[in-house]
């Protein structure tokens, strides 16, 4: 039976930079002013309607995305015994 090893501290670093990018880019720096236009809603409206929950939810759906991933890298690199430039190659196909 094959046996999975993901390296959990680097899943939970890998979902905190995509968090922190998904911050980034729908804050008024970069992109948020245009989003909050094109959504057609005010910035009092949407910090209204702004739930802890939604974050929550969002941090946890990058864990599972980053775990994924790390399963199917993981899966790669062992299964296919592939050579080390070809890892990102194969992980980008398998997903």
């Amino acid at each position: 039976m094959y046996r999975i090893h993901v390296n959990y501290i680097a899943v939970l670093v890998s979902a905190l930079i995509s968090f922190s990018i998904g911050a980034l880019w729908y804050s008024p720096i970069v992109l948020g002013k245009r989003w909050v236009k094109e959504v057609g809603k005010s910035e009092e409206e949407l910090k209204k309607s702004s739930q802890p929950l939604v974050y929550v939810l969002t941090f946890i759906a990058w864990c599972i995305t980053s775990y994924v991933l790390a399963v199917i890298i993981d899966y790669a690199v062992d299964v296919f015994s592939t050579p080390a430039y070809l890892y990102g190659l194969l992980a980008a196909f398998l997903c």
